[in-house]
């Protein structure tokens, strides 16, 4: 009996000692190597004032980026986000990128698009649009 009793206790020391080294690994995992994983950095927008709903860049041309927020519109940066010029003041909901560069863009006031690089656009839909979905190089779903 005492033999056994000796046996249970080692096999619950093994136990706790093989949680202990899990949880420290784990902590070091975290502490140690998970931030030398990380993808970069953060950098602060020069965007002031509304919550940024949406934000894409072009497929062939990341410098180029567009942003559409809540309560201030749509903005476009040819410099990977370091500068914002403002597009339209629209409530903008969504943003869509097709592959061949087409920027679909739901409004309040509707559905937007631009075959060159948001410098002119077209309205396409003339009320209000909450979302737009694309895939590949087709407007595949508008959801009003």
């Amino acid at each position: 009996m005492l033999v056994r009793l000796t046996e249970r206790i080692e096999s619950m020391n093994t136990k706790k000692l093989s949680s202990v080294v899990t949880l420290l690994l784990c902590v070091i995992f975290i502490v140690l190597i998970f931030p030398l994983l990380s993808y970069g950095s953060w950098t602060k927008l020069n965007l002031s004032g509304g919550s940024i709903i949406d934000m894409q860049s072009f497929p062939n041309n990341p410098d180029l980026m567009i942003c559409g927020l809540i309560e201030r519109g749509l903005y476009i940066s040819h410099d990977r986000g370091l500068n914002w010029n403002q597009i339209n003041s629209d409530k903008v909901y969504d943003i869509a990128i097709s592959d061949n560069n087409i920027v679909y863009v739901a409004t309040h006031k509707g559905l937007i698009s631009s075959s060159d690089y948001g410098n002119s656009w077209d309205l396409l839909i003339d009320h209000c649009t909450r979302q737009v979905i694309v895939h590949k190089n087709e407007l595949i779903s508008v959801c009003p």
